[in-house]
This record gives structure tokens, sequence and C-alpha cells, in this order.
């Protein structure tokens, strides 16, 4: 890392001991690694949503079925019994890579001035946090040994219609999560368009509302381009953090300078050309991030989709 801590000149410490800390040992994450993965979770939801049901990998998680009763007795009369019905489930580690690669003469550059300092570590940190988000709201994503099940897999939309506080009523209708507890999520054009509706009075529906996020009927809003748009519109998603399992932890970060990378050029139909770092005087990230997740409670998750 001396090439670094060179060029880097008045912030070179700080990158010089960000990059020693990628190679610690995985049991003890230095500072700068630990600030790196807590900046990759605050941009994901599963950080700007508190209260998700918080686990820890390969730990055993009880799911109700069917719950208890209680009932009314009369005097000296026997109490009833009921029967709680259980069934138990596990997140099993699943791992997220990111790899960038950036040259040398970027670290050159970069002499005297913090910005490619934040434009190297932000792109990581931007593509690791999206790449979480998206599969977790992607409604074709059915989970696999890699990665897990959106949350919203297997949920059937209500269609928005012309009447948006019609389709936001229905959404809420259809939901049987906990309403004091539930976050909606959406794209921020969807939200755009949710916060400019507006009634036969020309004022507008939802006035807390904005691309940014806000609140709607009350309940916060979380804006992230992970939500799903396409040419039928956006989805709005009403979420009870409370009924959904996650696991989440950093893992490792770790550059490397003289390592063989396997890229692929979208516009080359050859397939993937093995580079070398050392040859190319370049360097390559790698940050490696753990996360499962898994509806526990059946409604938890309700959606309105072609907004």
């Amino acid at each position: 890392h001396e090439f670094i801590a060179k060029h880097y000149r008045g912030f070179g410490d700080h990158v010089e001991k960000a990059l020693e800390g990628m190679t610690s040992d995985d049991s003890k994450p230095t500072r700068y690694v630990e600030d790196f993965f807590d900046k990759v979770f605050e941009r994901s939801i599963f950080t700007q949503i508190t209260n998700w049901r918080r686990t820890d990998f390969n730990v055993w998680l009880s799911v109700a079925e069917s719950g208890s009763t209680a009932y009314w007795t009369g005097e000296s009369a026997p109490a009833p019994i009921s029967k709680m019905a259980l069934a138990f489930t596990e997140l099993k580690y699943k791992k997220l890579i990111a790899i960038i690669v950036r040259t040398k003469e970027m670290f050159k550059q970069a002499a005297g001035s913090n910005l490619n300092e934040s434009i190297l570590f932000n792109d990581l940190i931007g593509t690791t946090a999206l790449s979480i988000d998206t599969p977790a709201l992607d409604p074709a994503n059915g989970g696999d040994d890699e990665r897990p099940a959106s949350l919203t897999y297997g949920v059937v939309p209500i269609s928005a219609g012309a009447d948006m506080g019609a389709g936001i009523a229905d959404t809420i209708a259809r939901f049987d999560g906990d309403l004091g507890a539930a976050h909606w999520i959406s794209h921020p054009t969807t939200l755009g368009k949710i916060a400019m509706a507006r009634d036969a009075g020309g004022s507008y529906l939802f006035p807390d509302l904005s691309p940014r996020g806000g609140s709607l009927l009350g309940m916060p809003v979380v804006s992230t381009r992970a939500c799903p748009i396409d040419s039928d519109g956006g989805s709005l998603i009403l979420v009870d953090p409370t009924g959904i399992a996650l696991a989440m932890e950093p893992g490792r970060l770790v550059d490397s300078s003289d390592t063989n990378i396997s890229m692929v050029d979208e516009n080359d139909s050859t397939g993937p050309v093995m580079v070398n770092m050392f040859q190319t005087e370049s360097i390559a990230l790698k940050s490696t991030t753990y996360a499962n997740w898994s509806v526990q409670r059946a409604g938890s998750v309700a959606v309105l989709a072609g907004i």
C-alpha cells in the first residue's frame, strides 16, 4: 500500500489505514472497515427501517402457524387448553460480493483532493447497498442457494387504477401486518407521481410525501432506486418489518494489485477476459457482505402496482 500512501498525500494516511484494515483478521475488523460497512448499511432499506425481527445466522426461528386461544371459564370449571402450532426455520449465511477495479493513475490524480477518495469508496458503497436491496424488492426473485427470496415474492399485487387514494386504501385493506409498525417502500419516481395526486378541489392528497420519502397516512416512507419500476409503472410496497426475520453482518474488505480478475465487456461477445492487476497497473477492491431475510408472518407485505 506504499503507492497509495504516497500519492494520496494529505489524506493518504486514512486510505492507507483503510486498505490495511481490509486485510485484517476477519474476527477483528478495523475501525475503517467498520466505517465502510456502516455506510453501506446506512443506504440500505434494512437500516432505514429499524424494527425488523433481528436474528443471527444459523439460529432456529419459531414461526406460529396457529396461535393459542384464551377462553372464558365458569366458576370451578376446568380451564380449556389450546394447542399452538409452531414451525421452525433458520437463516443461513448468504454472501454478496462487489469488486471494482481502478488504475493507479487515478490515485495519482487524486493527490491533494478528497474528491476521488469519495468517488472510489462511494462507488463500492453504493453498488453494495443497491445490490442488497434490489433482490429484496424484486417480485420475480424466488430465491435460491445464492440469494434470499424477495419480500414481495408470491404477493399478489393490487392494481393502482386511476384513483390513487382508492388504490392505497385497497392496499391497506389487503395488508394483514401491524399498521403501527408498517413502512412504505417505493422508487423516487413513483413517489413523485403519488405526491402529485390531487383531490377534486385541487389539493394534494398526500402533502407529507415527496420523491425523497416523508410519510404517507402517517406511516414512514423509504425511497430507494432498488424498488422496481418499468413501462407498466412503479410499485408501492407496504411492509411490516416485525413479521420479517433479518440477519445481516459485515464481512471483509480486501484489496489486491497483483491478482487476476475475470472481466466481461457488455459489447464483447467473446466472453470473459483475465486481466492482471500488476500488469495493468491497477488495484482491485472487493467487499463481502453477509445478509439473509425471510417473511415469517403471512400478510406482512402488500403491493400496489402499476402506478
